[in-house]
C-alpha cells in the first residue's frame, strides 16, 4: 500500500447505510481502491487526495508520486520481483521470518541473508563457478576454470541427522529414515549467531546434484540432453558439488532484493515488541503456519512486561525526584529601598532619552517625522494624520460607484489583464510604457485614419508570435472550430453565413511569419493567427471578429442606402470600426499568444539576470554600510574612553583649570555629539544605497 508522510494509507470504509440501500441507487466508485460513495462530495474529496503528489512507493522508495501512480509502481515492481527472486527459496524465507521478534528491517533482512547465502534448494537455478574453490584446481589436474548455469535436481542431506536448531524432530527418531529429513530444515530463532547454527547443520555438509540447463526463447530455461554423469567440465551434464562451487545471481539474490521480497510480503504492528508475520494471503500460498505458537507468544507477553516495568520506573523516578510546584515555598519580595526606588526612576529616564534618540536617528534616517506602517498595507487601514486633515483632505472615504461608467463592463478584465501584460513586457514589443486610458482611447479610435499606438500594439506583439507559429503545423485550426461550433446553427441576413466565411477564411493566405510585419500588414497577419491558432472556446468571439475583417455589406447601386448581402473586404479598412469589445477581446488573445514565444521568454531572462545582479549590489552595499557604521561607533567609544580619562587624570593647574572651563577640548566629544555624528553618517550613507535598493 503506497505511503503518505511515511504512514500506509488507509481505505476508506463504505458507509453502513449503503448495505441497506436499494440495489439501484446511484453510487461513486473508485476502481483501483474499491471504494465507494454514497455522494460526489466525498468522492471528489477523496479523489483531490489521491490527486496530490504526496505518496511513496512503499516496494521502491520512490516519492513525489500521486497514490495512483504509486499504487502501479508497486504493482509494477511486485511483478518484477516475484520473477526475479528464486521461487524455491521463497518458501524457506517466509518461514525463517515468520514470528520473529526484531526490531529493525535491515536487522532481519542481515540474519536471513547469513542464513541463506550457503544454503539451496530443489530447483533453484544458479551457476556452478570452478573459479571459486582454488584448493581443488591446486590438488587435481582439472581442465580448466569456467562458470556454468545449472538447476539443483536433487539435495542430499548430511549423513548425520539433521536437527532443528540442534534438536532433532521426533519424527525422525522413531523412523531413523535420514531420506525424510527436510534439508536446511533451520527455521528457528534469527537471534541465534550464524555461527551456532552452522555447527549444528553445516552447510558444506550438503551435496547438491546439479544439471546444465541452456537459456530458450522469451527468458526460458531448459535441461540438456542428454544426461551424462561426470565433470562439467568434460561435457557432461550432471555433477555432485558442494555449495563452495554454487553461486546465485545477484540480480536474483542480494540483500537489496531480499529487503524489497521481505518488505512486500510481511507486516508488523506498531505496538512494542511486536513479531514480522506473513501476510495472510501469502501465507496460504506457500502453506505457512498462521496460528503464533505458545513459546512465542510468552515471549512477547514477556518482553511486553519488561517494557512496560521500565516505563514505570521511569516515571516515578521523575515523580520523586520533581518537587510539586505547590510544595515550594513562597518567595517572598522585599520592599523596594528609597535608593532602588531612585535608581528605577533614573533607569526610566534613561530609557526615554534613549527613545528619543532614537527617534531622532530614524528621522534623521528616514526623513520622516512619523513611523511609517508596514507596507504594502491595506488602503482601510490607512489613517490620516493631523497634518493631512488641517490641509483640507476629506475625513469621510468616499463610496465606490456602483454603475460602471465603462462602455464594455465584461471586457474590463481582459482589458487591465493586455495592458499589464504590454506594459510589463513592452520592451519586448518595442513600446514604451503608457497610461490605461490612453489604451482605452486608442481602442475607441473608429475613424479611417490609423491610430499609430494601435499599429506599434499590434505589429510588436504579432511579430513576436512568429516563434509560436513556427512551432506549430499549419493545420487551420480556426476552420475546423468555427465548422464544428457552428455548423447546425440557423443562419439569417443580419451575419455572414458560415459556409461564405469558412470559404474566405480557406482561401485567406498564409506564411505571414515568412514575410515583414508593419503598420500596413499586420492586419492580414492578424487573420491568418486567428485561422490557425484560435478556437471559439479560447476566443468566443472569433466568428463576430472574423466576419467583420473579411466582410461588408454590400451597396444596391439603385438605392445606396439598401444592402444586398455581403462581399469581400480588405482587413485593414475593417479594423477600426470594430466594435470597443472584439477590439480588446483581439488584444487579449494575442497577450496570450505571445507569453508563449521566445521574445517574452527572452524578456523574462533578462530580468532574472539583472534583479540577481542587483540583488548582489545591494548585498555589497549593505556590507559597505555596516562596516562603516561600525568603525565610527568605535571611533565615537574611543573619544568617550578619552574624556572620561581626562575627568579621572590628575587635577591641573589653576590656569590650564580655567582655560579647561572656558572651552572644552576639541578633541573630546559629548555623548549627545557623538550620536549626532553616527547618524548623520549613517543617513549619508542610507542616501546613497537608496538608488540601488529601489532598483
Amino acid at each position: 500500500m503506497p505511503l503518505a508522510r511515511r504512514k500506509k494509507v488507509l481505505i476508506t470504509k463504505d458507509d453502513e447505510s449503503l448495505q441497506e440501500a436499494d440495489p439501484d441507487t446511484p453510487v461513486y466508485y473508485i476502481k483501483q481502491t474499491g471504494e465507494i460513495f454514497k455522494d460526489y462530495s466525498s468522492f471528489s474529496s477523496r479523489m483531490s487526495f489521491y490527486g496530490l503528489k504526496i505518496f511513496q512507493c512503499e516496494t521502491s522508495g520512490k516519492g513525489n508520486l500521486t497514490f495512483f501512480e504509486a499504487l502501479e509502481s508497486e504493482k509494477t515492481e511486485a511483478r518484477v520481483l516475484d520473477a526475479r527472486f528464486p521461487e524455491p527459496l521463497k518458501a524457506a524465507v517466509l518461514r525463517s521470518v515468520q514470528w520473529q521478534v526484531v526490531g529493525r528491517l535491515d536487522h532481519l533482512v542481515e540474519a536471513v541473508y547469513e542464513r541463506f547465502k550457503d544454503r539451496y534448494f530443489e530447483g533453484e537455478r544458479v551457476f556452478v563457478d570452478f573459479g571459486l574453490s582454488s584448493a581443488e584446481d591446486d590438488s587435481k589436474e582439472t581442465p580448466g576454470k569456467g562458470r556454468y548455469s545449472v538447476q539443483i535436481a536433487s539435495v542430499a542431506s548430511p549423513s548425520k541427522s539433521v536437527s532443528t536448531n540442534g534438536k532433532r524432530k521426533a519424527s525422525q527418531m522413531e523412523n531413523g529414515d535420514d531420506e525424510s529429513i527436510v534439508p536446511h530444515d533451520i527455521y528457528g530463532d534469527l537471534k541465534q549467531p550464524v555461527a551456532e547454527v552452522n555447527a549444528l547443520d553445516d552447510p558444506k555438509g550438503y551435496t547438491y546434484n546439479v544439471q546444465l540447463v541452456e537459456e530458450g526463447p522469451n527468458g526460458t530455461f531448459s535441461v540438456v540432453e542428454p544426461e551424462t554423469h561426470g565433470d562439467l567440465r568434460l561435457g557432461n551434464t550432471t555433477m555432485d558439488v558442494h555449495c563452495d562451487l554454487i553461486s546465485r545471481d545477484r540480480l536474483a539474490f542480494s540483500k537489496s532484493i531480499l529487503k524489497r521480497f521481505i518488505r512486500e510480503c510481511v507486516d508488523r504492528d506498531a505496538a512494542v515488541a511486536s513479531p514480522w508475520i506473513v501476510k495472510a494471503d501469502i501465507a496460504s500460498k506457500y502453506n505457512i503456519n498462521q496460528n503464533m505458537p505458545e513459546e512465542v507468544r510468552r515471549g512477547v507477553d514477556a518482553m511486553k512486561r519488561l517494557e512496560s516495568d521500565k516505563r514505570k520506573k521511569i516515571i516515578e523516578s521523575k515523580e520523586t525526584t520533581t518537587v510539586s510546584p505547590s510544595k515550594r515555598p513562597k518567595r517572598t519580595k522585599p520592599a523596594p529601598t528609597e535608593e532602588e526606588k531612585a535608581a528605577k526612576v533614573k533607569e526610566e529616564e534613561a530609557a526615554k532619552a534613549k527613545r528619543e534618540r532614537d527617534e531622532v536617528a530614524r528621522q534623521a534616517l528616514t526623513g520622516c517625522k512619523r513611523a511609517v506602517a508596514r507596507w504594502p498595507i491595506e488602503d482601510l487601514d490607512v489613517s490620516i494624520t493631523e497634518k493631512e486633515k488641517s490641509s483640507g483632505k476629506p475625513l469621510v472615504r468616499p463610496i465606490p460607484h456602483r454603475i460602471s461608467e465603462f462602455p464594455a463592463p465584461d471586457s474590463f478584465e481582459p482589458l487591465l489583464m493586455a495592458w499589464n501584460f504590454i506594459t510589463t513586457y513592452g520592451h519586448a514589443f518595442n513600446v514604451s510604457p503608457f497610461p490605461l486610458d490612453v489604451l482605452e482611447a486608442a481602442l475607441h479610435h473608429d475613424t479611417p485614419e490609423p491610430c499609430f499606438l494601435i499599429d506599434c500594439l499590434h505589429t510588436g506583439i504579432i511579430s513576436s508570435c512568429r516563434s509560436v507559429s513556427a512551432a506549430i503545423t499549419k493545420n487551420q485550426v480556426g476552420v475546423t472550430s468555427l465548422v464544428n461550433e457552428y455548423n447546425d446553427e440557423m443562419e439569417t441576413d443580419d451575419t455572414v453565413g458560415l459556409q461564405q466565411l469558412v470559404q474566405s477564411l480557406t482561401a485567406f493566405g498564409s506564411g505571414w511569419e515568412k514575410k515583414a510585419v508593419n503598420h500596413e500588414t499586420w492586419c492580414n497577419a492578424l487573420v491568418s493567427i486567428l485561422k490557425e491558432h484560435a478556437t471559439v472556446q479560447t476566443m468566443p468571439t472569433m466568428r463576430p471578429v472574423l466576419s467583420h475583417l473579411l466582410f461588408q455589406p454590400g451597396q444596391d447601386e439603385a438605392n445606396p442606402e439598401s444592402t444586398t448581402g455581403w462581399v469581400s473586404a480588405r482587413p485593414r479598412e475593417r479594423y477600426y470600426s470594430l466594435a470597443f469589445d472584439l477590439k480588446i477581446s483581439i488584444l487579449a488573445f494575442l497577450c496570450d499568444l505571445s507569453a508563449t514565444g521566445k521574445a517574452v521568454h527572452n524578456a523574462m531572462e533578462t530580468c532574472e539576470t539583472s534583479i540577481t545582479e542587483m540583488r548582489k549590489e545591494k548585498l555589497e552595499l549593505k556590507k559597505e554600510q555596516k562596516r562603516l557604521a561600525d568603525q565610527l561607533t568605535t571611533l565615537t567609544a574611543e573619544r568617550r574612553k578619552a574624556m572620561n580619562g581626562a575627568k579621572k587624570g590628575k587635577k591641573k593647574t589653576a590656569e590650564v583649570e580655567s582655560t579647561a572651563d572656558a572651552t572644552p577640548p576639541e578633541s573630546v566629544l559629548s555623548d549627545h555629539e557623538s550620536d549626532e555624528l553616527v547618524v548623520a553618517a549613517v543617513a549619508d550613507l542610507s542616501m546613497d544605497t537608496a538608488p540601488s535598493e529601489a532598483a
